[in-house]
């Protein structure tokens, strides 16, 4: 089994932004890195964020109905930041995952505290969590994209002076911070 656990860092702040961190982002929106390629990453993602409960098969095509998903989902996520209407098309993805109607009990108690229950799809959950975060104008208004062109992670910005700038500072940050001192200490180029 492939354990991909150092591939997922968890900057995001709640579980669906660390869905839609599975992937590096370009600015166009296409997916230029991308972590989910097999159920082994899918499930040591899981294992990663917690859902330890949820025991959930995927082959190719649920693969990429999960990618699809996410790129749906992220599409929501920044034209909300935007303030502008989403997609009808990606809102209606976002609510099929959220299957209210054959959802009995999307959480319980358990020894180990709040659960998902195990009827609860790894979908159902990202998108029980994107819902809240949606639904909730305190954290919208604190919803941040990574400015690096090869990241453009989400991250929900808890800062007491909302100035956190970068998805992770040991990643985007530091990169960003050796390429201006590259740049300023560099000089013109030597002559022949």
């Amino acid at each position: 089994m492939i354990d991909n656990t150092h591939a997922f860092h968890l900057v995001g702040g709640r579980l669906c932004l660390d869905f839609l961190n599975t992937a590096d982002w370009a600015p166009s929106g296409d997916a230029i890195v991308e972590n989910l390629t097999h159920e082994e990453d899918l499930m040591a993602w899981c294992r990663r964020v917690g859902l330890h409960d949820i025991q959930e098969t995927a082959n190719l095509s649920g693969m990429e109905d999960l990618q699809d998903f996410r790129s749906a989902l992220r599409r929501v996520f920044l034209k909300t930041m935007e303030k502008v209407q989403p997609d009808r098309r990606d809102l209606a993805m976002l609510n099929s995952h959220l299957g209210f109607a054959s959802l009995s009990a999307p959480l319980v108690l358990s020894e180990r505290g709040l659960r998902f229950s195990r009827a609860v799809s790894v979908q159902q959950a990202i998108a029980l969590s994107a819902a809240a975060v949606l639904t909730d104008g305190h954290e919208i208004g604190r919803l941040k994209s990574c400015p690096a062109d090869d990241c453009g992670w989400l991250f929900l910005d808890e800062s007491r002076n909302r100035r956190r700038k970068w998805c992770s500072m040991e990643i985007c940050g530091n990169r960003a911070k050796a390429r201006r001192h590259y740049h300023r200490h560099a000089g013109p180029p030597a002559e022949a």
